[in-house]
């Protein structure tokens, strides 16, 4: 090789190293790296200390509040990030009132499923342990702006560190106090407890004071830009477990639990990419929609360069898993390998569309990312269904195959979209 292809290769390797979407990269996914490592050795004590009944309690409990959640993927946080700086103060405010109204009627619906709850299965208990969870909602409105702030600023080395501190600190309660025999409550008691650890580490320094001589925002362009975008979450909420279900409706519980092993084996140990890579080039993209062109060239530019390196940490994957999976899981799941696999390309290829969703977020036209959310879904489980004919291997291979297909055509709308478009921040009355 040639000494100036050499020359090249080696400038091109030191601008990527100073990238900012690969530093924030670096942060996002070593604190989730680290967070599902800790996760995993709580799970191990756990799974020593306590009986499956304890576990479907807190499961129980644990799953409504997820579920509950997804309401808070409402929007504002996408909504601050990307207004523009004449704007911000008074969008902030607005943010900051309708997360207070937002997280009340989350814990006023909390309790209320954790009172049903509690009546269809006879336990009482099910009441306590749902509505002690429904507490976490009312720590997020006093944090949530700072929050938004330190992502706007792309902070992501501030937010990594709190969020690590906060689920480390989850897991080492969780173990404590099993070993203390609280029981099914050593499992959601942190959940609560460590709650402000999150709203220290965000509102310290005070990342946004509020000016309560400011007038917010109106409130319905807020919402018109919020709605799709919480429809969007929903959706891709549903793409990550409907498939679970359809594999067992096609091929029964069996097939289900070895598909279930081979996604959480395969895409779940990535996963830890896919959520840091959609951290860090939202805030970009944001930044780039303020200047003229600015948020095309940057999304062609994750496209052309940030998307296909990171997807490449995917199929470095899917080949090692031929070989690791054996080797971790044990030789009773070697034959899953293959599955484990595939898998790991879907989430290669939805890098791509997930990316190209969150510009068109950026742009202010969250219906559009609706709409695209609801194609990556469909497409991936009509592939899934369409190439169950061959089996689970095929079934995989096909919902692999819908994700790209999805995101190409995602990718592509959006190039054309963004070309024509000229809206930047939140529009105000």
């Amino acid at each position: 090789m040639s000494a100036p292809r050499l020359s090249n290769i080696a400038s091109r390797a030191h601008a990527l190293v100073q990238d900012r979407i690969v530093s924030g990269m670096g942060w996002m996914a070593g604190a989730e790296l680290t967070i599902r490592v800790t996760r995993l050795a709580t799970t191990i004590l756990l799974a020593r200390l306590m009986t499956p009944e304890i576990f479907g309690e807190a499961a129980l409990a644990l799953a409504t509040f997820e579920i509950i959640r997804l309401f808070n993927e409402n929007g504002l946080a996408a909504a601050v990030i990307r207004a523009k700086t004449s704007e911000l103060a008074q969008v902030a405010e607005a943010a900051y009132r309708l997360s207070w109204i937002i997280a009340i009627a989350l814990t006023l619906l909390q309790i209320g499923v954790g009172s049903l709850a509690a009546i269809l299965s006879g336990r009482a208990e099910l009441f306590w342990l749902i509505a002690a969870l429904a507490g976490v909602y009312l720590f997020m409105p006093a944090g949530c702006v700072h929050a938004w702030m330190i992502m706007r600023r792309e902070g992501m080395a501030r937010m990594a560190g709190v969020n690590a501190a906060q689920l480390i600190a989850d897991n080492g309660l969780t173990i404590a106090l099993a070993f203390a025999g609280f029981e099914v409550w050593a499992i959601v008691l942190p959940k609560l407890l460590t709650a402000p650890i999150w709203l220290v580490g965000m509102a310290w320094g005070r990342p946004w004071t509020r000016d309560r001589g400011v007038k917010p925002a109106a409130f319905q362009p807020l919402l018109r830009f919020c709605g799709p975008v919480l429809v969007s979450e929903l959706i891709g909420g549903l793409r990550l477990h409907a498939d679970k279900l359809v594999v067992a409706a096609l091929f029964g519980l069996e097939a289900a639990g070895i598909y279930f092993f081979a996604f959480n084996a395969g895409v779940g140990l990535s996963s830890a990419i896919s959520t840091a890579f959609n951290r860090v080039v939202y805030p970009r993209f944001c930044k780039a929609a303020d200047e003229p062109g600015g948020l095309r060239q940057s999304h062609g530019q994750v496209l052309r360069a940030h998307a296909p390196a990171f997807s490449g940490l995917f199929f470095a994957q899917s080949l090692a898993a031929l070989f690791y999976v054996p080797i971790v899981f044990g030789a009773s799941w070697a034959a899953s390998a293959g599955l484990v696999a595939i898998l790991c390309l879907s989430g290669a290829v939805r890098l791509f569309g997930e990316a190209s969703l969150l510009a068109l977020r950026a742009d202010g036209a969250p219906g559009r990312e609706c709409a695209g959310a609801a194609l990556l879904a469909s497409a991936s489980l009509v592939g899934l269904v369409m190439g169950s004919s061959w089996g689970l291997g095929g079934a995989a291979a096909g919902y692999t195959a819908g994700i790209a297909l999805a995101a190409a055509a995602i990718s592509h709308i959006t190039l054309s979209h963004l070309a024509r478009s000229r809206t930047t921040g939140v529009a105000l009355p």
